[in-house]
């Protein structure tokens, strides 16, 4: 999960005419470490935020807000962190 500087980082990137609205469409994975994750959307983009264990585990965070995103870019900052 993202702490409270980098998200506001994240979002200071944004246009300040695009509108920023928290969303969980991840908030009813099956995973406990896709629920973990930080989406953002706007009107152009959804970003995924946070940690994974896995590459797997990332592209199923993109594949699960893939429907929702309706066309707009996905941007995956999700980072790969193994804890072997």
């Amino acid at each position: 999960m993202m702490d409270s500087a980098q998200l506001e980082f994240e979002t200071a990137e944004m246009s300040a005419a695009e509108t920023v609205v928290m969303v969980s469409p991840l908030a009813t994975a099956s995973s406990p470490e896709l629920r973990r994750l930080t989406v953002l959307e706007t009107e152009e983009t959804v970003i995924l935020c946070g940690h994974v264990s896995s590459f797997y585990m990332k592209q199923m965070a993109q594949e699960t807000v893939r429907d929702r995103a309706n066309g707009r870019y996905i941007v995956n900052r999700i980072v790969v962190k193994n804890c072997k």
